[in-house]
């Protein structure tokens, strides 16, 4: 039996010194998120289907160029909005998200509305409180913006309502009628660029 000695080993095999110190800076920022609170990994975004209804609209001649797209297509929003495809009990009345861009690939800030009547399974996966909400008595006034489409009009005082912590993401259910109400906004991102 043959016994190698661990300097031996080392002498054959080193690694530079500087190379180790980044093989493990890459790996420690690969597990920096491994004790975060999971959620869904969004499905690849397909091209929008014909039927998609998306508006270039003009920005107003005072400010920067600037232009909004904005989309009707229910399921689009919907996947945007919670990560994951509407179910085959989830019926959505209303749907619109507009993204206003300051250049071609970067979007500068985003808001959606939906108004939905959701099936039992997306109840009880709201239920599980996936992104981080809180009860709230009242919305922020993020939940009532000037420019809100004239069908986002949920009773805030019969709905349950809750809330990011920003006061952006809102979701407010009337168990009445079973009707979820939800808008969330945000600024900006780099739209992927196309594989060539």
């Amino acid at each position: 039996m043959r016994v190698v000695k661990p300097e031996a080993i080392a002498s054959r095999h080193s690694v530079p010194s500087g190379l180790t110190a980044l093989m493990l800076a890459f790996a420690a920022v690969g597990l920096s998120g491994c004790g975060k609170a999971a959620h869904p990994a969004p499905a690849p975004e397909p091209v929008a289907p014909a039927s998609a209804k998306i508006t270039e609209v003009a920005a107003a001649a005072d400010q920067p160029a600037t232009a909004v797209a904005l989309s009707t297509d229910p399921e689009l929003v919907f996947r945007r909005a919670f990560w994951r495809r509407p179910g085959p009990g989830d019926t959505i009345l209303h749907a619109e998200r507009r993204e206003t861009s300051a250049a071609a690939s970067i979007v500068a800030e985003w808001r959606w509305f939906l108004v939905l009547k959701p099936s039992p399974e997306l109840r009880a996966w709201l239920g599980t409180n996936p992104f981080s909400l809180r009860p709230v008595a009242a919305p922020s006034e993020e939940a009532n913006p000037a420019d809100r489409p004239a069908w986002f009009t949920p009773d805030w005082k019969a709905c349950e309502v809750r809330e990011n912590p920003e006061g952006r993401f809102i979701l407010a259910y009337s168990s009445g009628d079973n009707l979820l109400y939800a808008t969330d906004s945000g600024h900006g991102f780099t739209a992927p660029t196309l594989a060539r």
